[in-house]
């Protein structure tokens, strides 16, 4: 019998070939890992041939070849089925992945991605050379928004809060590379336009400049951009103006935050926390009028008599009952029934409390007592306490931007205070 061909006599399947589909493998993984936390778990599903299937049929070919190669036609043959089949469970498990991503909200991946890219940026870049692999000539609408903010994530980084931009972002990945790359010979003065503009709003956000204001105007100059997104000078200033922005809402969030902490200081300052109760640790309590047990159990019965509950003692339902509520609108009836922790809601609810009882104090005079409310203190001390902390807040609130928050309590001041 005649001895079979060697290998040499058919086309050969080499190491090289094996090898950039293991490559081609990793990348899709690390795509899946970097979209894992913006996706339900149970849309990763896994795809015939892929996983530790896929592996270890390269695994044996990549032995084979190292070996001796293919000594009969055969085994050639079963290689290049295989090879193959690879291939058709990598075009799937290619398809699959871009179905997650287009059904991503870019909400979602702004939220999950900054923490991806700080663990492991080559997962980000491997989504975002398959998102350009498949993304057409000219960037539109949603595939526009994730090239921008991959390409931002991947050129920029955080040192103590601070982004800066640490690398060109025409050429944070190959994908990026060769599409900057094609632009180079064709850019045109529109390209110089465009990249001015972002400068510009740029230098405008560095001014302290109105940040909505410029974010709108110059999300509508990034849909003007077409195939302009890819010329280098434009891409490098409109990542540096993403960067500034970033920076900007960082800035806008901070102060907030301390905005915060003075209102909060300032109202602790006048309420007295007594720091050795834990259970109302967030809860402001003026020395009068929420420092004084018998007018938390009042508020306690008033909520009760809003809601049709039954459990306040007996002395402060009686006294609950016989306080005329017509006076509270639906914002008093709310702040009543769902009472929230922080000192301005407290201070409202102590405001509508201290109002309503002053209002009808004759009749209440004796049950007041019987809950050992000193009727004297609250009609002099305890209504000057709220009423100064009631304007300390107004004041603060206003000053820190939050006018609907500061005439809300202006409007209780007004309505349960002025006539004390």
């Amino acid at each position: 019998m005649a001895e079979e061909p060697k290998s040499q006599d058919w086309p050969r399947i080499d190491e090289a070939s094996v090898v950039a589909r293991v490559t081609r493998y990793s990348s899709l993984r690390g795509v899946e890992r970097a979209l894992l936390p913006s996706v339900r778990r149970r849309k990763l599903l896994p795809t015939t041939l892929v996983g530790t299937e896929l592996i270890g049929r390269l695994q044996k070919l990549l032995v084979r070849i190292r070996a001796d190669g293919f000594e009969f036609e055969d085994q050639f043959e079963d290689a290049e089925n295989a090879l193959t089949q690879i291939d058709e469970a990598l075009h799937r498990y290619t398809q699959q992945l871009l179905d997650m991503i287009h059904e991503t909200p870019i909400d979602k991946l702004r939220a999950t991605l900054p923490r991806v890219v700080v663990v492991s940026s080559s997962e980000v870049a491997d989504l975002l050379d398959l998102c350009l692999v498949h993304a057409p000539g000219i960037l539109t609408g949603a595939s526009q928004n994730r090239i921008d903010l991959l390409v931002t994530l991947l050129s920029r980084q955080r040192i103590r809060g601070i982004a800066i931009l640490k690398l060109d972002p025409s050429k944070v990945t190959p994908g990026i590379a060769r599409r900057c790359g094609a632009r180079d010979a064709i850019a045109d003065y529109h390209s110089l336009d465009y990249a001015r503009i972002f400068r510009d709003a740029t230098m405008e956000l560095l001014s302290l400049n109105d940040l909505k204001e410029i974010s709108e105007r110059m999300r509508g100059i990034k849909a003007e951009l077409g195939a302009h997104f890819f010329d280098r000078e434009v891409l490098r200033a409109l990542v540096t103006f993403n960067v500034a922005v970033e920076n900007r809402m960082r800035e806008l969030c901070e102060l907030e935050r301390q905005q915060d902490l003075t209102l909060e200081r300032t109202l602790r300052a006048l309420t007295e926390l007594d720091d050795e109760a834990p259970e109302v640790a967030n809860t402001a309590r003026l020395r009068g009028a929420l420092g004084s047990p018998g007018m938390r159990a009042l508020e306690e019965a008033i909520r009760e008599r809003l809601t049709g509950a039954d459990h306040a003692a007996e002395v402060a339902r009686r006294l609950a009952n016989n306080i005329d509520l017509s006076r509270l609108d639906e914002p008093d009836v709310k702040a009543l029934i769902h009472p929230a922790e922080d000192l301005t809601s407290a201070l409202t609810r102590a405001a509508v409390v201290v109002g309503l009882t002053l209002r009808d104090l004759p009749s209440l005079t004796e049950r007041l007592h019987e809950l050992d409310i000193d009727v004297t203190r609250m009609k002099t001390d305890w209504v000057k306490e709220l009423d100064r902390a009631l304007q300390t807040a107004i004041q603060t609130l206003t000053l820190a931007g939050r006018s609907e928050q500061a005439m809300r309590l202006a409007r209780t001041r007004m309505r349960f205070l002025s006539g004390a």
